[in-house]
């Protein structure tokens, strides 16, 4: 790898010491921080080391909000071997994270324990779960990766220091089992091979459908709408369903949810006529409804695994709970599906390829190493110097496509903009 001018500016700003640290320290995204760390592995087999995957996470197919990944040897032409990573703050992290410590885990190995990784975290051979309090080391972070830009977040920062990461992100709706089989059942019958054989249930041909429409009905701010108040006759039908619904939600710092507000609730209005939809607050409970805040992509999960009453929320096409032991799945939107459904290694990609689906955003790299715009993290350029080898397309980076590469559909480098072809 050939360090380009941006990375060899870090170096004459900041000096080769401080530059290249051992360490790299990033925040932001929870969504794409699988594909980060399969990214970073790759850079380390790349350069004929070993990686091990440390979190503090129990579960074997969630990373968690804080982990860190160690490679036996430098990354090729860098000085770092280590990626320490939290992401509990959403893609927002990525910025407050770098003036604002936070913790961050420095594994002793010894004192954790080896797992075998399920779902997206399979693919990490060397895995391990480490006590909480290892993860006690604050520091500042370097930077991260974010699901949209960040003037999204606060129209004053400069947009200067969002590099496009060249990649993009497909999003879905989840929802938990309970609903997943009501919707089924309803719009398929009770006695339909969809609905009862389990070799096909999930996949997209018998996903059951919500439209984007009812989901906005469903996080706007207009507590007295069909959405809040009927429960589950509004996304089931019937007259007798009263199950309350759940919005297992994220915090505004979360760049899911800031995507799931430009694509369901028009946040990119402007102008004399607006046509912004306010989202529901946190924490609202009503009879047939409520919204419950998560802080990271497993607290989602978490909840949309609680089959309590009908759930849903927002979550990207990396998540493959085919692979593991969540019970959540993915539905069709607007009779479109995002997710495959079919193994625990689809792209979940085919359908934002070809233009039917476009609940996509375009993931930015937030680079500004010492206030320095556009200077980005040593790990985030290795990354971004190496798509090909760090996020290789297809079923080891799920959800993840090559903007401008694999499809001609895209949003310009523009979240508020249209998803269509350029």
């Amino acid at each position: 790898m050939k360090l380009n001018h941006i990375v060899l500016a870090a170096v004459a700003l900041c000096g080769a010491s401080q530059a290249f640290a051992a360490t790299q320290y990033l925040a932001g995204s929870s969504a794409a921080s699988v594909n980060v760390m399969k990214a970073t592995q790759n850079l380390c087999t790349d350069a004929g080391g070993t990686f091990k995957l440390f979190t503090t996470s129990t579960k074997t197919g969630s990373l968690g909000n804080v982990f860190t990944g160690v490679c036996s040897t430098d990354i090729t032409g860098a000085s770092y071997n280590t990626v320490a990573m939290n992401v509990s703050g959403g893609s927002m992290g990525a910025v407050t994270a770098t003036t604002a410590p936070v913790a961050y885990l420095a594994p002793v190995q010894a004192a954790c324990t080896a797992m075998t990784g399920t779902e997206n975290l399979a693919a990490f051979p060397s895995l391990y779960s480490c006590p909480s309090s290892q993860a006690s080391g604050t520091h500042l972070a370097d930077g991260g990766f974010m699901d949209v830009e960040g003037p999204i977040f606060d129209s004053t920062l400069d947009a200067s220091a969002f590099t496009p990461a060249g990649f993009s992100q497909v999003f879905g709706v989840g929802v938990n089992a309970t609903l997943y089989n009501a919707l089924q059942t309803a719009q398929f019958g009770a006695a339909a091979s969809c609905t009862t054989n389990t070799s096909i249930k999930y996949t997209a041909a018998c996903q059951p459908s919500v439209t984007k429409a009812q989901i906005a009905s469903l996080i706007n701010n207009n507590a007295f709408n069909a959405a809040k108040t009927k429960g589950g006759q509004f996304l089931v039908g019937g007259t007798t369903d009263t199950t309350k619904i759940t919005y297992c939600m994220r915090p505004q710092s979360s760049g899911t949810q800031q995507s799931a507000q430009l694509y369901f609730l028009n946040y990119a209005a402007n102008g004399a006529n607006g046509g912004t939809e306010v989202i529901i607050p946190e924490g609202t409970s009503k009879t047939r409804y409520a919204s419950v805040v998560n802080s990271g992509t497993s607290d989602v999960k978490n909840c949309l695994d609680d089959n309590t009453g009908y759930k849903f929320g927002m979550l990207s096409l990396e998540n493959n709970p085919l692979a593991g032991s969540d019970t959540y799945r993915f539905v069709k939107l607007n009779g479109v599906a995002g997710a495959q459904g079919a193994s625990s290694t689809d792209s979940n990609t085919a359908t934002a390829l070809t233009g039917e689906y476009d609940y996509v955003f375009e993931t930015v790299a937030y680079c500004n190493v010492d206030g320095a715009a556009g200077v980005c993290p040593e790990v985030v350029q290795s990354i971004l110097d190496n798509v090909d080898v760090s996020l290789p397309v297809g079923s080891s980076t799920a959800g993840l496509f090559l903007t401008g590469v694999e499809s001609v559909f895209g949003r310009g480098g523009n979240s508020g903009a249209p998803y269509l072809a350029r």
